[in-house]
């Protein structure tokens, strides 16, 4: 008697658990019938023959639809109806690892042009005192200095009177979207040059000051020649293409100089200015270079910047 009574309750137990049950299948064959075999999720077979709850319902191979046992019997499976589910069929990706361990590098190359804080400081002497003029701390001791945001000028000129002129060049760039984990691997900077001058060849260099010369937006005592130091690329002003963007590759240095992450600061001067040689030239403004705002165009300089990550 005890067995009966187990048996009864452990088959209104299994009834119980089974009947409210709502599951989604996947039709896999249309009987014709009006039955459908339906696969449950990743079961190894699918159910066959099985009917629908309402009579008329007509479903396809591939449908996902919906599904309830009978009574709680998990082994008679209805069809309810339709489902809102979607078949999601496998497609195949490639997922890039680079960001993990083992995994390999991705190389990236951004292009970036130079910011409206960029711009040139020029410095004048009204005598003859070409030490003066170099060493100024900001242009409160000398003539006059100005600051100018519409090009990019390196120059050191003497027009055979009583006066020099310094120019010193800076440009800012935002390389915050570098990752701080990147490894740069090369920088390219370019120049459109405009107009230029040669009587006595100088290289334009690149000079670093970070993190604090220049500043944004530029004052009078970034012009300051101890600001700045080490060279971190040059290009010779007699190999300037004019009306074209001139090419400076950063060397070691001027790859470390760059700040992943943030702004990128760079002075350009000349290398007759960074060895402290005083021009003799006596033609007004020989000796420049000018990658300036020139017939409309406004992206002066630009950088190329490849890195791995």
């Amino acid at each position: 008697m005890s067995d009966i009574v187990n048996s009864i309750i452990k088959n209104s137990n299994n009834q119980i658990k089974y009947r409210n049950t709502i599951l989604t299948g996947e039709i896999t064959v249309d009987n014709g019938d009006g039955t459908y075999n339906v696969k449950i999720a990743n079961a190894s077979s699918a159910y066959p023959d099985v009917e629908t709850v309402n009579y008329d319902d007509v479903f396809s191979v591939g449908e996902i639809v919906d599904m309830i046992y009978e009574y709680g019997n998990k082994e008679s499976p209805k069809i309810l109806g339709h489902s809102k589910k979607i078949k999601q069929d496998p497609v195949e990706v490639e997922v890039d690892y680079s960001s993990e361990e083992g995994g390999g590098l991705q190389t990236i190359e951004k292009t970036l042009y130079c910011t409206g804080a960029s711009g040139t400081i020029t410095a004048n002497e009204d005598t003859i005192d070409y030490n003066k003029l170099h060493n100024s701390l900001d242009g409160s001791d000398l003539y006059r200095i100005d600051i100018y945001t519409d090009g990019i000028y390196i120059a050191q000129v003497f027009n055979g009177i009583h006066n020099y002129a310094i120019e010193r060049g800076f440009l800012f760039f935002d390389t915050s979207a570098i990752p701080a984990g990147a490894t740069i691997t090369s920088a390219i900077l370019y120049l459109y040059a405009p107009y230029k001058s040669v009587t006595t060849d100088f290289n334009v260099v690149i000079q670093d000051g970070q993190p604090n010369y220049p500043h944004s937006p530029l004052i009078n005592g970034d012009y300051y020649y101890a600001n700045y130091r080490n060279n971190g690329g040059q290009k010779a002003i007699s190999d300037f293409t004019l009306n074209s963007y001139n090419a400076i590759t950063l060397n070691s240095n001027g790859l470390a100089w760059i700040n992943k992450g943030g702004i990128t600061k760079i002075c350009l001067r000349s290398s007759q200015d960074i060895a402290k040689t005083a021009p003799t030239d006596t033609t007004s403004w020989i000796n420049i270079i000018a990658s300036e705002i020139y017939e409309g165009k406004s992206d002066f300089a630009k950088i190329t910047i490849t890195y791995t990550i």
